[in-house]
């Protein structure tokens, strides 16, 4: 492993102007240890979905007060942290009025218009935290993440532009170049570029994929990831009351909770560091000393259990006769990520589960999803939306545990699919019914457990 280590600071740790002395501290501290910081920092809280709703100003052609409430709000918060940078600011403001403009004359918002404004809020907020590590007397260098990361062609445009797959192997080159640089150095999360150069992004709250990205291909000594919560729990705190925080996750565990809806983390953010072997942890940035969560080989929560969700969901049931390819290809360009698939095999009827994520579009309703599939020569196909899985994770005893305590009998599930192997149990019901069941099922497990 090399000397480097990734801190990722999400959105309400870099929008709090008293957070900004503790990433001080963290980089000054691993400055002096000799080892070399890296910081990936997401927007400003909030920023991401004032960019999303500018995008449709823009195609309105009413999107100037909002780009100078944008103005306003960063160098409002700039000026907070003592600083004075409108200069170094405008030219991002300036490709935010160009991009906006060309929405307007274009009268739609392409997937590329939308990755390049969406964009300026890590370049924003980056900017911001240079300078002030700067000022705060940090040897330090602003990179843009662009010429770290670069993603590969995907076959439908909404999904390269705007929830791209880097390659994240190890590069000794961009490791010694990076290097070359003194102090810490600062870049964005959510961003990369695709093979032509174009601004691409990651997928809403990417930065976490990011870190992970960067520091595999540093082969970095370990990714922090610094939030609002003291870690990882048994599930979302914001959501669910009785929540247990988890000391310790195995990086299979991590990668399950984080793709079956732990908000945390992003979906793609444990593989890169668990094929480098590289820990993940995740801390809080309000409480700095918290030892918080640890992803690691070697981590385990044997004792312990997750319990997540997507509250909303589509389902399409099909024959298997059908080309699965098809269905995907289709689903996806409209703006459909598949959260997982089941094979039901006594009813010889595969059934899979899709997160819809393009917010520049309404999603479709099932009667227009099976004509547009009908268009592309797919039928026999039952689709289904409002619905929503939660899923049980543990050790395969406490799943057995759970299985055999009668809690699943409380619930009325519309369905349950069971994964012994794994550890995991399976429940969908409907969206209106997710968070009581979900709050239920918890309550019931930490009694039983």
């Amino acid at each position: 492993m090399s000397n480097w280590v990734v801190l990722k600071f999400g959105g309400s740790s870099v929008a709090e102007a008293e957070h900004w002395q503790t990433i001080a501290d963290q980089v000054s501290g691993h400055l002096q240890k000799g080892v070399k910081p890296i910081l990936v920092l997401s927007a400003l809280k909030n920023v991401s979905n004032l960019l999303e709703a500018l995008l449709h100003q823009a195609l309105a052609g009413v999107y100037p007060n909002a780009i100078s409430h944008l103005k306003e709000l960063h160098l409002g918060f700039a000026t907070q942290l003592g600083l004075s940078i409108q200069p170094d600011l405008q030219p991002i403001f300036e490709i935010l009025d160009e991009q906006c403009q060309a929405v307007f004359n274009e009268k739609t918002i392409s997937p590329s218009r939308h990755a390049s404004i969406v964009a300026c809020g890590e370049l924003l907020s980056t900017t911001i935290g240079a300078h002030y590590l700067s000022k705060a007397g940090v040897d330090t260098n602003w990179v843009d993440a662009r010429g770290i990361l670069s993603s590969h062609n995907n076959l439908d445009l909404w999904h390269h532009f705007t929830s791209a797959k880097c390659d994240f192997s190890s590069d000794p080159k961009i490791s010694q170049h990076l290097a070359r640089l003194s102090g810490a150095i600062v870049t964005q999360g959510f961003i990369a570029s695709d093979e032509d150069g174009a601004t691409v992004l990651l997928g809403r709250e990417g930065s976490d994929t990011s870190a992970s990205y960067i520091g595999a291909k540093l082969q970095a000594q370990e990714i922090q990831i610094w939030t609002d919560v003291t870690g990882v729990f048994s599930s979302n705190p914001r959501e669910i009351d009785g929540t247990i925080p988890l000391a310790e996750l195995s990086y299979s565990q991590a990668n399950l909770m984080a793709r079956l809806g732990a908000k945390v983390l992003h979906p793609r953010a444990v593989e890169p560091a668990q094929q480098s072997n590289i820990p993940i942890r995740v801390k809080s940035t309000g409480n700095p000393h918290h030892p918080g969560t640890c992803i690691s080989s070697s981590s385990n929560n044997s004792d312990g259990f997750g319990l997540v969700f997507e509250p909303r969901l589509t389902s399409i049931k099909f024959p298997r006769r059908i080309n699965l390819e098809a269905i995907e290809k289709c689903l996806q360009s409209e703006g459909y990520d598949k959260v997982i698939e089941f094979d039901d095999t006594q009813l010889n009827q595969p059934e899979s589960f899709w997160l819809y994520s393009n917010s520049d579009k309404p999603e479709l309703t099932p009667q227009q999803l099976e004509i547009k599939l009908h268009d592309n020569s797919i039928d026999s196909l039952e689709i289904s939306n409002n619905l929503a899985l939660i899923s049980l994770i543990g050790s395969q005893s406490i799943v057995e545990k759970i299985d055999d305590s009668g809690i699943l009998s409380d619930i009325s599930p519309i369905k349950l699919f069971r994964h012994n192997i794994n550890g995991v149990i399976y429940i969908v019901v409907d969206s209106e019914k997710c968070l009581t069941t979900a709050q239920l099922l918890h309550d019931d497990v930490v009694s039983n457990l």
